[in-house]
């Protein structure tokens, strides 16, 4: 099984590196991985200190048409070159970007995976309803509270 995992921290943001390089040291023996994330950023050292393929991708929020572009048409080569059966997004950022490669590639979609890592309220809006909905197969929360939040919503 080959797992895509992506991270859109562009510093040196804790708590996602430390997840992903767990997870990463877990599967990297009997699963391809491979990590997009920004060159700059902490997990994308930490993804090339453990061997595994690692891409720059930035995922910029808001609506920056040229720099989402960028970024899909990344991700979109990156799946293309290496067929991938999960994604595992790490916040709203690269879900967006993974939303946006998969209408963009047409195909059938590797199945998306999310972690929500806090426990800030998720707008509830036609655009959110609709990645959970359709972009979304299933969902880590990374505590019981977080896990309740999701649950109730």
């Amino acid at each position: 099984m080959h797992i895509l995992y992506t991270n859109f921290h562009a510093g040196h943001g804790g708590g996602h590196t430390t997840y992903l390089a767990a997870l990463i040291r877990g599967l990297r023996e009997r699963h391809s991985v491979t990590l997009a994330a920004s060159e700059g950023s902490r997990v994308y050292g930490v993804g090339k200190e453990l061997g595994i393929d690692v891409i720059d991708i930035d995922f910029p929020g808001g609506l920056r048409p040229a720099e989402l572009s960028t970024s899909v048409r990344k991700l979109a080569a990156a799946m293309d070159r290496r067929p991938v059966d999960i994604v595992h997004v790490n916040g709203s950022r690269d879900h967006w970007i993974t939303v946006w490669t998969a209408l963009l590639r047409g195909r059938n979609r590797p199945a998306i995976v999310a972690t929500k890592h806090n426990s800030m309220a998720v707008k509830r809006d036609p655009a959110n309803w609709f990645r959970a909905r359709y972009f979304t197969d299933h969902v880590i929360a990374v505590s019981a509270s977080v896990a309740y939040k999701i649950a109730t919503r």
